[in-house]
Formats: structure tokens, sequence, C-alpha cells
């Protein structure tokens, strides 16, 4: 039975909402007598019972207290604390359905920031959302100690601790210490602080190197097996890396360090736009650990990597040790002051979520490299570049979107520019 704070609630502040499409972030957007309303976990064309949360400025949020028509492409989630656990945000949605969702945020923001340039009907290939393993994937996690020995994530919108002894995104290696934080070895007892960890797949671990059997090769696995996960507690100053092996390379990596999650997308990625890649020289700006530039070493004569976050550094100069590619500890704003690019190079740019940024945009507007491959975790700084960069030299040829984040809203893009001018 309800309590009668909570029918005040809704009979006093609920409104009906027609939900008319996700923006980016996943929230949907309704319109109610032109009033902007944003509503978390909703599908487009839903018809929602609805409480006022919060006021903006010009607009306002709300959560939901009843689905009155719900999307056909809704499903039950399958994770049982979802809405609880702040982690994911489209569980609600069937996952043909999720890529088709953030394929048009992708195609509305790209149209609504980048103007008639960046139009999808002016691409040279079509929009396309290439889809992996809805679950499983996450090989990466920030874990909170809850007090209680337990570990978990933090609840939606909120500072506390939801325990959670099995994600349905996470790697087999990362439920593993979900399910027994007090069985990994590495980590003091009790736990503090958050953890960052990493876990290669089982099935990926194995692929390093086969057994045939015998206490030797029972030592190489084990060996292999402590190689393809790290449990770090933050602060705590050890220094570890994993093992990650991509398309027949293998990488090393630091938990501290930026890498992608999602380890079966990242080599999809790698086949589609990068192997196929080749000429005199590339430059590889956020470089991270050194993951595209090895590839980009088997195929260029000359190529430079450009990274200067300390974590990623320690990392890339073992990672490109004996490949064609030189890496140099730095900014990229500071490197491209310094150095020019040809009218011949390829660059490749992976930045954070802020983009490239002014100095960037210009260096490249300025000498006109031949071709640019963007890779993009923020649709909205990726649309405001490639306006700049299509406005001043650069024909955009293809975008095409990695769902590298199943079950969330995060939008993974790479967008291909060649020069416009010869």
């Amino acid at each position: 039975m309800q309590s009668e704070s909570s029918l005040f609630e809704r009979f006093f502040f609920s409104e009906t909402l027609r939900i008319e499409k996700l923006v980016a972030g996943g929230d949907g957007l309704a319109r109610p007598g032109g009033k902007v309303v944003f509503v978390p976990l909703v599908l487009p064309g839903e018809l929602v019972e609805a409480s006022i949360a919060a006021e903006g400025n010009g607009y306002r949020t709300a959560r939901v207290e009843r689905i009155l028509e719900p999307s056909p492409h809704r499903r039950d989630a399958p994770c049982p604390l979802y809405g609880v656990c702040g982690g994911c945000n489209l569980q609600h949605a069937e996952y043909a359905y999720q890529l088709e969702v953030k394929r048009e945020i992708l195609r509305e923001t790209l149209s609504r920031i980048g103007g008639a340039e960046l139009q999808h009907e002016r691409l040279q290939e079509p929009l396309r959302a290439v889809g992996g393993s809805e679950l499983g994937y996450r090989s990466r996690a920030r874990l909170h100690p809850d007090g209680a020995g337990g570990l978990g994530f933090r609840k939606r919108a909120s500072h506390e601790v939801v325990e959670v002894t099995h994600c349905p995104i996470a790697v087999d290696r990362v439920n593993d210490l979900l399910a027994d934080p007090a069985g990994c070895a590495d980590l003091q007892q009790p736990l503090r602080r958050p953890l960052r960890v990493f876990g290669v797949p089982r099935s990926r671990c194995s692929a390093v190197g086969p057994d045939s059997g015998g206490p030797a090769d029972e030592a190489a696995s084990a060996a292999r097996a402590e190689r393809c996960f790290a449990a770090v507690e933050e602060g705590g100053g050890r220094e570890l890396a994993v093992e990650v092996t991509l398309a027949g390379k293998s990488f090393a990596v630091s938990p501290y360090a930026f890498f992608q999650n999602n380890i079966e997308m990242l080599e999809r990625l790698i086949q589609d736009e990068i192997i196929e890649l080749s000429g005199e020289r590339a430059v590889d700006l956020y470089a991270g650990v050194g993951v595209f530039a090895a590839f980009l070493g088997e195929r260029f004569r000359r190529v430079t990597a450009v990274e200067s976050d300390p974590a990623a550094a320690a990392t890339a100069v073992e990672n490109l040790r004996g490949t064609r590619a030189r890496f140099v500890k730095s900014t990229v704003e500071r490197w491209v002051a310094r150095n020019s690019f040809t009218s011949d190079d390829f660059v490749l740019v992976d930045p954070p979520r802020n983009g490239l940024g002014k100095t960037v945009v210009r260096a490249l507007l300025r000498d006109l490299p031949r071709r640019i491959v963007y890779v993009s975790c923020n649709p909205a700084t990726l649309a405001r570049d490639l306006k700049a960069l299509c406005g001043g030299g650069f024909r955009l040829d293809r975008v095409k979107l990695y769902d590298f984040y199943p079950q969330t809203a995060e939008i993974e893009t790479v967008a291909r520019l060649t020069r416009s001018t010869p």
C-alpha cells in the first residue's frame, strides 16, 4: 500500500508525458506545453506518469512513476540491480534498439552542432552502428568498498555504494572479485579505498600461449593468468601491468592508464580502421599505451606517438619497443606547436571527452595532412571539431559508431577525413 506522502506527491506533482526521443546521456525528452522535461529510463514513444524531481535553467528533470504505454522495444533488464546501481541506463531496451537509438543520437548531434557540412545525407557512406557482445564485455572497473567487506558501485544519482556480487556487463575475472573480495591475495583486508580493477577475459588470456600438460605448463599457465588480472587499491602505490592481446599483438597496460573497456570492440576497430592503412609517415596523437601506434608501425615507414599521461607513457615505451614507432612524452598541444605535419601524413587522433580543442584543430588546418582518423568518445565535441575541419580544407568521408559500452548511453565514434584540396 502506498504511503500518504507518495500519494500526495503523485497527485500534486506528477505529469503524464509522451517521450519524443532519447538525447545524449540516455535520458528521454518530453515537452509538455512546450516545456522541456528530461526523464531517465524511458524509451521514445512511451507514455509515462512521472513526478518532477528538480527544476533547472529552462528545463525540468523527472522520475518515472508508471509506464502507461510501453515501447515495443522495452524489455526486462538483465541485471536485478538495474535502476539502483548507477552503472547502466539502457538495459531496459532491446540491444538492437540500443544501437538504433545511439545511431540516431549521433546523427542528430552531428547535424545540430555541425550544420549542413555534417548532415547524414552528405557522407560518402551511410552512418553505421557496429555492435558486439552486449554482456560480459567490461574489463575495467572502479569498485568501491561498501563498509561491510563487500564491493560495489555508486547508487544512481548518489554517492552511496550498492553491493554488487555479480555484474552482467563485466568480464568473468571482475565478477570473481565481486563474488569474493577476500579471496584476492593482492588486496589487504579490510578494504577502505576504491579499487582500480582490470581483468582480461579467460578466453583471451588463454590465447597468450598453449599448454601441453605437465608441471612446467601448469606454472606457465598460472603465470599467464596472473598477468591477465590486476586489482589496485587507489593510493596504494603498487605498479602492476596487465597483458592484453589484440589482433595477435601483446600490450602491457597499467590499471591507472586509460584503456578501452571493451577488448572485443577495440580489436574490431583496429581491424576495420587501422590495419588496412599504409604510407610514409603517421602521427598518433593522444597515443595512450601505444596500441594504435604499434599497428601503424607495421604499415608506415615512420610513426610518431604523442602522449603526456605518466601511467600510459610508462607502458607505451615498452609496447613500442622494436617497432618503427617513436614515442614522445608531451602534451599534444605542445607537440603541434613545435612540429608540423607533412602534406602526405596520416594523422590519428583519439582525444579525451573535451575533444581536440582550438590549438590542435588550427595545427591540422595549418598543415593539411592528407588523411585523418578521429576516434571520439563524445559526439558533441566530435561534431564541433569536424565542423571546423570540414570548413577549412577537409572532407568527411565516413562516420561509424562502435558500441564499446552496451547497456549505457556512451557513444564511441570513428570519423574518417580526407584533405579536400590537391
